[in-house]
């Protein structure tokens, strides 16, 4: 994660292939915030060193903030927490109309294809388009 360059690197992924996606500016505010309380936090003794740096796991965090909002265990194993923030960004993506060869790039996918697996596109977002292109 680079807060500096508003950027997240993505390493090790299934496609062997890093890659480094731009942060929104609400994720580059919230994170730049929880970077701050992580440094008092570390300055206090009591961290977990692999949040930031390059021990950085975010599939910790997630499940503690899964367990914290009280899902029980069997929807959190479901849910395969990371993954399935991915494919609702990737649905959020395409049903607000980004082109799925720039969403096929943030998520990675070596094909449109893969991308549009991922897509669950909302009735609404087909109506709107229809209305945007025909009136």
């Amino acid at each position: 994660m680079d807060l500096i360059g508003a950027t997240i690197t993505v390493r090790d992924p299934k496609n062997k292939r890093d890659r480094v996606v731009a942060m929104s500016t609400r994720v580059h505010e919230i994170l730049t915030g929880r970077r701050q309380e992580w440094e008092a936090e570390h300055q206090a003794g009591r961290v977990d060193v692999r949040v930031y740096g390059s021990k950085a796991d975010i599939c910790k965090p997630v499940k503690k903030v899964m367990k914290a909002a009280h899902i029980d265990q069997e929807r959190r194993d479901f849910l395969h927490p990371v993954h399935s923030l991915r494919d609702t960004g990737i649905t959020n993506m395409v049903n607000a109309g980004a082109p799925l060869a720039v969403v096929q790039e943030i998520a990675g996918h070596a094909s449109v294809e893969m991308t549009r697996r991922y897509a669950d596109v909302q009735p609404e977002s087909v109506r709107a388009a229809i209305k945007t292109v025909f009136g």
